[in-house]
């Protein structure tokens, strides 16, 4: 009996889990959508799920959508 069927089933399943790891580097991270850039003192913010905002002083603007920070309006 030969092990050949193995190692195919082997094979088609790593490569499976290789594309399933690439799809999902490739994809745009959700949290990203949810991030803004204020208009005017260029800090990150996002509203948190239960109503505060959260600031971010330090953090890369490019990509992100510009909209101005409430109580800066």
């Amino acid at each position: 009996m030969s092990t050949e069927w193995i190692l195919d089933a082997f094979r088609r399943q790593h490569l499976t889990k290789k594309d399933e790891l690439i799809r999902e580097i490739s994809e745009p991270y959700p949290q990203d959508d949810k991030l803004f850039v204020c208009d005017c003192c260029n800090s990150v913010w996002q509203t948190a799920w239960y109503g505060e905002i959260n600031y971010y002083k330090d953090f890369p603007t490019i990509g992100k959508k510009r909209k101005r920070m409430p109580g800066h309006e």
